[in-house]
């Protein structure tokens, strides 16, 4: 399908739904919304447009449909209004390797190239939709918590999660719409920055600088199930981009982008503390959006790049699960530090589901650090946690930190030391080895104290056995006359043979 079949398909939706079923959401605004529509389908039908003439035209649209859902709120005609209008803007866009289409004549100018070209208009429909985090937020809260209600199976499969099924309800169909918007919105961020130009930074931005809108717009549009009337032909590159700014929220370029002077000498501790106060409201985001079934549900094993993404969901959990830990002196802290204990409460929920996913995981220094925190918060059980070990004890090879950090996976898991492959690599380190991973062991996991105890004793040494002293091989060099006749060596106990001739060996 070209891009103007797309934008086309996506207004004519609209203008069918400007009738009667919109004009009881919309009374004073279904007759201007419908004229731009109108207009819009003309331009793009016309092959005298003009490029700049269907941007401006689509734009305004989207503007209206945003401006009517402020006014008036997300109801399930205005939600897939917006969705309608948000695709057929997100068609302006191409996709960075998208070929020429024959049918897609008078949009040829919007190509990858002129992506920045086509921001500037698309820029104010960025800004009007800021206004609409909190509805959007609150509207998908709704219609999941309507969906587990009414059991909908595959309304809870877009979840990630399976109930015994009961009738259906439009919760689905506004959930649906909700994410709908959510995607086609980050979409003319991705493809117009491009697939591997779309970093945390730009999501942050996208979303105001603020976590909570960053986690909505990212989980909505990771939740979108492409159906036939939204058709979207680079919908893993889309995901991909958009799941890899997520998890990247946490990062020190995003917490300290707005600093003054990143150069400044400010002390460690503060700088931790802003870090740490970053990533906890990345946290409770993750826990008011209930982040992780959506997460889980993205296709790890088949996707474009999940097992290439793992090591990055990985870090982004340890980083807000160890977010928790700064002094709760003040209201809002306390509050804060309530939303990070329910995240923890919800990894530690899913954890089957999570350690399941571990054995893609590759076995590095930084990944092995960032499993032994998340295993402080949701254990792994002895059959994962063992499988874990062989994959990583192969791939340690001495060091320190990724033999420490195995230490407090197996601790957490309930593994005791003895007679386990983990145990027989500990007791042959060598003496400075052997401290730097104990005193590693005592600040990652406090309370391993049979590991500590195995690192502690210094191994038995095996007694050597007494050299033998060999008189005849020590003087291998004494004069003739003090050597046997027979095999020329030292004489120690010489005799004469019975027919006299020697002195020879006894």
């Amino acid at each position: 399908m070209s891009r103007r079949a797309a934008a086309v398909a996506a207004l004519q939706r609209l203008h069918r739904r400007c009738g009667a079923e919109l004009e009881s959401d919309l009374p004073e605004q279904a007759g201007a919304l419908e004229a731009l529509v109108v207009e819009a389908l003309q331009l793009l039908e016309s092959g005298s447009s003009t490029a700049r003439g269907i941007l401006e035209g689509i734009t305004a649209l989207g503007l209206a449909c945003v401006a009517s859902a402020d006014e008036v709120g997300l109801s399930l005609a205005v939600a897939e209004t917006l969705a309608d209008a948000l695709c057929a803007t997100a068609q302006l866009f191409a996709a960075e390797d998208e070929e020429s289409s024959p049918k897609d004549r008078t949009i040829d100018r919007l190509k990858f190239k002129h992506r920045h070209a086509t921001a500037r208009f698309l820029e104010p429909l960025a800004s009007a939709m800021d206004g609409l985090v909190l509805d959007i937020s609150q509207s998908l809260a709704r219609a999941e918590a309507q969906m587990h209600q009414a059991g909908d199976p595959e309304a809870l499969e877009m979840l990630g999660l399976h109930q015994t099924p009961n009738e259906t309800t439009d919760s689905r169909r506004l959930y649906k719409a909700l994410t709908s918007v959510c995607m086609w919105l980050l979409a003319v961020a991705v493809r117009g920055m491009g697939y591997n130009h779309f970093s945390a930074d730009v999501l942050w931005d996208f979303a105001g600088e603020d976590a909570y809108s960053a986690v909505v717009f990212a989980k909505g549009a990771l939740c979108f199930e492409q159906a036939d009337s939204s058709y979207v032909d680079d919908l893993p590159e889309l995901r991909d981009a958009i799941l890899g700014a997520l998890l990247g929220l946490c990062s020190h370029h995003v917490a300290f982008r707005d600093c003054i002077d990143p150069e400044a000498n400010i002390d460690i501790e503060i700088r931790n503390e802003q870090l740490a106060l970053h990533q906890a409201l990345v946290a409770a985001a993750a826990a008011r959006q209930q982040l992780m079934p959506c997460l889980l549900a993205f296709p790890w094993r088949t996707g474009l790049m999940g097992d290439k993404r793992l090591p990055e969901l990985v870090r982004f959990l340890r980083e807000t699960l160890d977010s928790g830990s700064f002094p709760r002196w003040s209201p809002f802290l306390q509050s804060l530090g309530e939303e990070v204990d329910e995240w923890r409460r919800e990894v530690r929920l899913f954890a089957t589901e999570l350690w399941s996913l571990m054995d893609l995981a590759p076995p590095k220094r930084s990944v092995l650090r960032d499993l032994a925190v998340l295993a402080r918060v949701a254990a792994p059980t002895e059959v994962v946690c063992s499988a874990l070990l062989q994959h990583g004890l192969a791939a340690a090879s001495g060091d320190a930190v990724a033999v420490a950090s195995l230490v407090a996976l197996a601790d957490a898991a309930g593994l005791q030391p003895g007679g386990d492959v983990l145990s027989a690599v500990l007791a042959h380190l060598e003496d400075s080895q052997r401290q730097r991973v104990a005193e590693m062991l005592r600040s990652t996991a406090p309370k391993a104290e049979a590991w500590a105890q195995l690192l502690e004793e210094a191994p038995q040494a095996t007694p050597a056995e007494p050299l033998r002293q060999d008189l005849r091989a020590l003087l291998a060099d004494a004069p003739a006359p003090f050597c046997c006749q027979l095999d020329g060596r030292l004489l120690v106990d010489p005799v004469c043979t019975a027919t006299g001739h020697g002195p020879c060996e006894r």
